[in-house]
């Protein structure tokens, strides 16, 4: 009989992938998948607008569009499935044999799913690790249930600001109110483009590299810092100093009306509307207990910027949490035998581990219960 391991955790991204074992604080491996080769992943140009890139233009030793650098987008416009599958497959064989040094054949898969996630990315993933990996099983968690669990609360409204999109996603009693749920294109990806557009008018390199680590590194979301001087030199090239705020101010938090499209609305209005559509004892549950999190997030500022005005639009108020990874590997986790009278056998599993039980009953692996402030939950999973 062949090695029983504990499950593996995959955090699928356009822009990074992250895997691990259930139970590891952080992930083992954070892979880029602009490390692969993307060519042809989008078979066709991508439009102007917000949603989508421009040509990064004739810079030497840089992409021409974000179809080298994202592995997929969520509207799958010109997208060549074929050519995703075959990246997919060679990333995450690579992290099985590479980074986590086991066997596909021997692993369960826990999958964490970011909300809208499409339905024909769903099913390649799915195909990836079932018939090409081999996987024992796969299974799908929604990520805002994740990062909820992560909180230590059982109800939350999460705002996920990620690349494609900025999503906000009501849970209660760890259950997605899909019903509620908004998304916006006012994410990483319309950034990118607004920080791209302002450098290359600056006269400074706007390739994809360089715009990334000019976010990561120089921009903060809030009001001048005070200081007289009018440039900010940044590897060398100098950058107008309103660049690194207020773009960020202009991108997610603009000056909006109620009736307009929900892309045209700042995130703060967005989380005001999904509030108040809410029943009244919904609302009571949640409006105290807003998450953020997601890449974007983590911009100095952005997150007490957003709070900020979400407590002058609607009192609404934050809790901290540490992600979705923390909580699909989440500690507490206990699995009962359902016929433990019969056989006396109460099995307790590892951080964020799925029981082995011993005694032949299979059906036990579909009872995953987490324990939360003393009290047992169930929580929602796809069965692939």
């Amino acid at each position: 009989m062949s090695q029983q391991y504990y499950p593996i955790i995959l955090q699928l991204g356009s822009r990074f992938i992250r895997a691990g074992f259930a139970g590891d604080a952080v992930p083992i491996v954070r892979r880029r998948t602009n490390l692969y080769d993307l060519e042809g992943v989008h078979i066709s140009p991508l439009g102007t607008s917000h949603a989508h890139f421009e040509d990064f233009g004739d810079e030497p030793n840089e992409s021409k569009n974000d179809g080298s650098q994202v592995l997929w987008n969520y509207d799958l416009v010109g997208a060549s499935l074929d050519k995703i599958e075959q990246v997919l497959e060679r990333i995450i064989y690579d992290i099985y044999l590479t980074d986590l040094l086991i066997d596909p054949k021997n692993c369960k898969v826990l999958v964490i799913e970011p909300p809208f996630f499409p339905v024909p990315l769903k099913n390649l993933i799915s195909k990836v690790l079932l018939f090409h990996m081999h996987a024992q099983s796969v299974r799908f968690f929604p990520e805002p249930v994740m990062t909820t669990i992560s909180s230590g609360s059982h109800s939350a409204l999460v705002i996920d600001m990620g690349w494609n999109q900025t999503t906000i996603t009501p849970v209660f009693d760890l259950r997605q109110l899909y019903k509620y749920a908004r998304s916006t294109t006012r994410a990483g990806r319309w950034l990118h483009e607004e920080v791209r557009k302002s450098l290359k008018e600056n006269g400074c390199p706007y390739g994809f590299e360089f715009v990334e680590r000019f976010i990561c590194e120089a921009m903060y979301a809030g009001i001048a810092s005070g200081s007289d001087e009018n440039m900010y030199t940044f590897e060398g090239h100098d950058i107008p100093m309103e660049v690194r705020y207020e773009l960020i101010e202009n991108v997610f938090f603009p000056s909006s009306t109620s009736n307009e499209d929900d892309n045209a609305q700042s995130i703060a209005e967005l989380v005001s509307q999904c509030l108040h559509e809410l029943g009244i004892d919904l609302r009571a549950a949640l409006k105290g207990q807003i998450i953020i999190t997601g890449g974007i997030s983590h911009i100095p500022g952005i997150k007490s910027r957003l709070l900020m005005e979400l407590a002058d639009k609607c009192g609404a108020g934050g809790i901290k949490s540490l992600g979705a990874w923390e909580g699909a590997r989440q500690g507490k986790i206990k699995k009962t035998c359902p016929c433990m009278k019969k056989c006396g056998e109460e099995t307790g599993a590892r951080k964020g581990a799925y029981c082995r039980w011993e005694h032949g009953h299979p059906q036990h692996d579909n009872d995953f219960l987490y324990t939360i402030s003393g009290c047992k939950v169930k929580v929602g999973h796809t069965d692939t």
